[in-house]
């Protein structure tokens, strides 16, 4: 009977392998040969692998792509973490891993549960710290849902104990998944609880396939609101003021709607939306610099937009910018370079950390364009400024002018541009007397003569010019002349050559002596030497740097000792002798030009001086001699060209020049006279045009004038050069004509106050010159009386 049976099983196996009845139909193969099921999701911090075995399920954590080292690692059951069971894993230092097993019943520290309704027991084969490779693995009870809710959490800091309810501190990053554990995968490998690293696991799939979660799809909002209020309505606003305001005065209208009217509401819903989505996520409020910074930039906005009411609606009661609209220029800038910075956060760091999704793909190069783009858009609009700056300045010059067309952009292009102010000396020759106590009055060459009989003392006075902020030294050459050096008895043109070199030498000894002395902290480049030079009628007696009246040939025919004529101008029919005057002057300043460049050793010590200058010129027709020499004395040796300005005269605020035009003699020249001499023709020009040994009184309104006739020669098209100012006026002291000496009856504290009125009103001067817009480069200094204490003031006062 047993063998008949052996033998019927034997038939039926062979005949149902033939047929193809498969083992699986009867219910004869092992549980290990049935379909493996799992699923796995990666964030940009971790990876998480789940393999369903039986009623058991084997969870693997693991950093995603091994590149860095966590402190500890968890996932929880659920979708927020309140109330959902976590797993909480760390490594220890003798390698070990601690499971432990939390809950959290607010968004503080998770407590251990001493009796979980899973037990989560840690798969010590397939958990490793060795050589960098961490994988934390472990089972728990399914809980028989086939769809699983998971929160997951990463933290830095290590809790540097194995006991189980040690203190681990908040996480660095956290996020949610969906995971789908009915999902087969068979196709790759059973599960053994390995699992499969992280970078390799089905490549995100759960990740791509997760729907964002009610606080994920809020932070979105956030994100596209924020954008559009803060990088893409405010620029467009800016852009459009800069570009409209020199066409229209509309712009104004436009700029606050957009800025206002349109670009306010995004911003309020998405600082709004932001708020609500840490709300609905959980986590605290203002605890990262992204929290904190975005609601700092929502504030400065409010302010800036109350900031900008305030300008447009309180009018100040004098001319004038007053502080608030520098304050609204540099808010302004600044709340847009703050957007773009907080925008690149948003998406680099803070989407992925409150997420746990990876950065939003094409966001940086979106942001990077922009954030380049915008730069070079407000850059090309600055092409406008010229054309702005002329229609502000003739706006100002209008009596009741409408100074709402002004824009604070003017004084934020000048603060990141490289327009300077820089120190210049005071009055040298003064200076020698008052603070050397040398003579050099009523001398032929004045302070020159010193260069010859005390050098020490010249680089003495160099230096202490040097010390209180000087950037600039003025060589003491301000009356040398061949003529001058005649009527001091110097009749050898080789040793009149010889001292006027000595005293660029003397400059630039005192340079590398204060260079030493500052033990490098600055250098030759920092300090430039002028060469300077006086006019004509510094060199005669007595001086006729104020008055300018000039004998002839320099000057009228009948101006000769005896005569009553005291006129410094030629009359209407006097043209040719006018033409006569020019080019006796042209050949004066030319010889001294000369001195330097007609040989090899004069021009080795010309390449020293950085730039050279005309001083205290009191004739229109001096200008242009001048402009004449420069002309001839650097033909074919434009190698030696170098910048040079022409400073004149104003006594009583006025040029000295008589208008013989009028007929009366009792008119003077205009500055718009002197301004065209020194830019209009064929003939060199200046770098830089100005005033020295002027009353310190005159001073604003006679730079306003030169402003108010530069502009005008831009409008003509006549001028396109950029141009320095130079300003020196003196100290304000008294000359005795009758004892023919200064006086001095102050004590040393009234002129102390007085340098300091003077340094203040001075330096008040250059900061409206500063943001005209018609300066390229401002040199300040002091004139006669001014010594290295005034410079100090000046210098603190700037």
């Amino acid at each position: 009977m047993t063998s008949v049976l052996v033998l019927a099983l034997s038939i039926f196996s062979l005949g149902s392998g033939a047929a193809g009845v498969h083992y699986n139909r009867l219910g004869l193969v092992s549980r290990q040969n049935r379909a493996v099921t799992g699923d796995s999701y990666c964030s940009f911090k971790l990876c998480v692998n789940a393999t369903v075995s039986g009623s058991t399920v084997q969870y693997e954590l693991t950093p995603k792509d091994g590149s860095a080292t966590p402190g500890w690692m968890a996932i929880g059951f659920g979708r927020s973490m309140i109330g959902s069971p976590m797993v909480v894993l760390w490594s220890n230092a003798d390698g070990t891993v601690t499971l432990s097993q939390r809950e959290a019943d607010g968004y503080t520290e998770p407590k251990v549960v001493q009796e979980p309704d899973r037990v989560a027991s840690l798969v010590q084969g397939s958990s490793s710290v060795a050589n960098g490779n961490i994988k934390f693995s472990f089972t728990i009870p399914s809980d028989g849902k086939a769809s699983q809710s998971i929160i997951w959490a990463w933290g830095d800091a290590n809790p540097g104990s194995s006991n189980i309810d040690a203190t681990i501190q908040q996480h660095r990053s956290m996020g949610s998944a969906q995971l789908n554990l009915a999902k087969d995968l068979s196709s790759t490998s059973p599960s053994t609880g390995s699992g499969s690293n992280g970078g390799n696991s089905n490549s995100g799939s759960s990740q791509h396939e997760q729907p964002l979660l009610p606080y994920q799809k809020l932070i979105v909002a956030h994100a596209i609101f924020c954008v559009v209020g803060f990088l893409l309505l405010l620029p467009v606003g800016a852009l459009l003021a800069r570009y409209l305001r020199t066409f229209t005065d509309v712009w104004f209208k436009g700029h606050w709607i957009i800025q206002f009217a349109l670009a306010g509401p995004p911003i309020v819903v998405g600082i709004a939306m932001g708020i609500q989505a840490v709300v609905k996520a959980g986590v605290k409020h203002l605890d990262d610099g992204h929290k904190k910074w975005g609601i700092a930039l929502f504030i400065l906005y409010l302010v800036q937009c109350a900031l900008g009411a305030f300008i447009h609606f309180i009018k100040p009661s004098k001319p004038g910018r007053p502080p608030q609209n520098y304050i609204h220029a540099v808010l302004g800038l600044l709340i847009i370079a703050l957007a773009l910075y907080q925008v690149r956060t948003g998406y680099a760091d803070e989407w992925p950390k409150a997420t746990g999704r990876e950065d939003i793909p094409g966001a940086n190069a979106v942001w990077i364009t922009w954030a380049v783009l915008l730069p070079i858009l407000y850059a090309a609009g600055l092409a406008f400024l010229p054309k702005q700056y002329r229609q502000e300045g003739a706006k100002r010059r209008t009596a009741g002018g409408d100074m709402d067309y002004e824009d604070d952009i003017r004084m934020i292009f000048r603060l990141f541009t490289t327009m300077s102010i820089t120190l210049l000396d005071g009055g040298f020759g003064t200076t020698l007397e008052q603070i050397f106590h040398l003579n050099v009055s009523h001398r032929p060459l004045w302070s020159t003569k010193a260069v010859v009989d005390s050098p020490d003392v010249i680089v003495q006075a160099h230096l202490a010019f040097l010390r209180a902020g000087t950037r600039m030294l003025s060589t003491a050459t301000y009356q040398s002349s061949y003529m001058e050096f005649e009527r001091a008895g110097i009749h050898n043109r080789d040793t009149a050559k010889e001292i006027m070199r000595k005293s660029v030498e003397l400059a630039c000894q005192a340079r590398e002596m204060f260079i030493t002395e500052q033990q490098d902290q600055v250098g030759e480049q920092d300090i430039g030497i002028a060469f300077v030079m006086g006019p004509f009628g510094a060199g005669l007696d007595p001086p006729q740097e104020w008055e300018a009246v000039y004998p002839p040939p320099y000057g009228p025919i009948d101006n000769v000792p005896g005569s009553a004529s005291r006129r410094n101008a030629f009359r209407e029919g006097e043209r040719e002798l006018e033409d006569r005057s020019i080019e006796a002057l042209t050949d004066f300043h030319r010889g001294r030009l000369e001195m330097f460049l007609e040989d090899d050793v004069g021009r080795k010590v010309w390449k020293k001086v950085d730039c050279f200058a005309f001083e205290t010129i009191p004739l229109v027709r001096e200008v242009k001699a001048i402009r004449r020499a420069v002309g001839k004395a650097f033909k074919g040796r434009e190698d030696l060209a170098k910048p040079w300005w022409i400073s004149s005269i104003f006594p009583g605020g006025k040029v000295p020049e008589m208008d013989l035009r009028s007929g009366n003699g009792e008119e003077r020249l205009s500055v718009r006279d002197l301004v065209r001499a020194e830019l209009t023709g064929d003939y060199p020009l200046p770098r830089g045009i100005g005033l020295n040994c002027t009353p310190l009184d005159s001073v604003p309104g006679l730079v306003n004038n030169f402003e108010r006739e530069v502009c005008r020669l831009r409008d003509e098209g006549a001028l396109t050069n950029p141009l320095w100012l130079i300003v020196y006026p003196n100290a304000g002291d008294v000359y005795d004509t009758v004892a023919d000496k200064w006086v001095d009856d102050a004590d040393d504290h009234v002129r102390g106050e007085r340098m300091s009125s003077w340094a203040k009103d001075l330096s008040d001067v250059v900061r409206t010159a500063q943001v005209s817009g018609v300066w390229d480069r401002i040199l300040v200094g002091g004139c006669c009386r001014t010594h290295p204490g005034h410079i100090d003031r000046l210098e603190k006062a700037l």
